[in-house]
């Protein structure tokens, strides 16, 4: 059975619609919050093997959101590896994977994106910020294919 939609607010992961997604089939193995020095959440990461996600345009409206355009994607499977180094966190992701990125994140501006292949960043602790240091493979950006 399909999982219940979830969704983004709008200007978190999409700048101009709440960005929801569902999941069906595989399994959801791995997921990471990432917290500032404050304890809050700034962003999660999941992935998956063999899943069927289901990207989904919930229009502009945080508080009425009416599902519109969607875009589905199989998840593969990824491998993550992180070092940790003084107050930050070096991610190196390979396979199938989506990365929004927000507020303070380098570069800047509010974006998601699907990769398939490898994407390295670091994960700064006490601000919160991320910043794709390298890519490679193939990037679609979701918002614009939501649109």
């Amino acid at each position: 059975m399909p999982e219940a939609p979830s969704y983004i607010p709008v200007g978190y992961a999409c700048p101009d619609f709440n960005l929801g997604f569902t999941w069906t089939g595989g399994d959801r193995a791995w997921s990471r919050a990432f917290t500032d020095n404050d304890g809050f959440v700034t962003r999660i990461m999941s992935t998956s093997s063999d899943s069927m996600v289901t990207y989904i345009n919930y229009g502009s409206d945080p508080l009425n959101p009416v599902a519109g355009k969607t875009y589905t994607a199989k998840m593969t499977g990824s491998g993550v590896r992180t070092d940790f180094g003084a107050g930050t966190q070096t991610i190196t992701l390979t396979g199938d994977n989506y990365l929004s990125r927000s507020g303070p994140d380098i570069p800047g501006g509010v974006s998601s994106t699907l990769h398939t292949g490898r994407v390295v960043f670091i994960f700064d602790n006490t601000t919160g910020a991320l910043e794709v240091v390298s890519g490679s493979g193939r990037e679609l950006d979701l918002c614009a294919a939501l649109r």
